[in-house]
């Protein structure tokens, strides 16, 4: 479950960054992180913690819960 939950919120991170037209490599200037760790949370291949998803919704001036909703509802149904 870890797994799949860190995957949907990379996903989503992504959508919302490409939906707004920034780099990755903007995005990781912009959370103060080295662009290839950036990559690896929208692969969800990192597990970041609350700080730095926090930067990463100002980053693209969302709510947390915009971020998270999704992967909350998707989680649930999965059971």
């Amino acid at each position: 479950m870890p797994e799949q939950a860190l995957e949907l919120i990379g996903s989503r991170v992504r959508k919302l960054r490409e939906e707004q037209g920034i780099s990755q490599e903007n995005m990781a200037r912009l959370c103060g992180i080295e662009r290839s760790y950036y990559g690896r949370i929208e692969r969800g291949k990192a597990n970041i913690g609350i700080e730095l998803l926090l930067r990463i919704a100002a980053a693209l001036a969302v709510g947390l819960p915009e971020l998270v909703i999704d992967v909350t509802e998707e989680i649930c149904r999965r059971g």
